[in-house]
């Protein structure tokens, strides 16, 4: 499986995203993870480089998701490298709104939409549709 370089963590439970974080190092492919319970952190940290896979959480206090990608597609550095960052939409239930406005920031690198808890099974997928070659 290919490695990926950096990979950001984006949930207001610590508990998610710990066990997130503990699954990603357990799989061995990814040389840097990086988690953030604050959206703003996570847009801070995404000015100065931009990660290769973001698992953001839709649901958050103050920002959701989705309100993050509203920051996200006005940072210059992303622009600049046209959005090449792979992000996941997380939830822990299906809801056909979330999906639906998912599907709209496809352009700005959304790319699939997974129910929490995630498993091994839907890292390897993503892994292999997204970073392959």
């Amino acid at each position: 499986m290919k490695k990926v370089n950096r990979v950001l963590l984006i949930d207001d439970s610590m508990a998610s995203n710990s066990k997130t974080e503990a699954l990603l190092k357990e799989m061995n492919v990814f040389q840097e993870i990086l988690k953030f319970s604050d959206p703003k952190e996570a847009i801070s940290s995404i000015e100065k480089e931009v990660p290769d896979l973001i698992l953001l959480d839709i649901n958050m206090p103050g920002m959701s998701g989705f309100n993050f990608l509203d920051e996200y597609i006005k940072l210059d550095s992303v622009v600049k490298s046209n959005f090449s960052a792979v992000i996941s939409m997380l939830s822990e239930q299906v809801f056909s709104e979330n999906f639906s406005e998912s599907n709209s920031y496809k352009k700005y690198g959304v790319k699939n939409y997974l129910v929490k808890p995630i498993d091994r099974e839907d890292i390897e997928d993503l892994i292999s549709e997204h970073f392959t070659g």
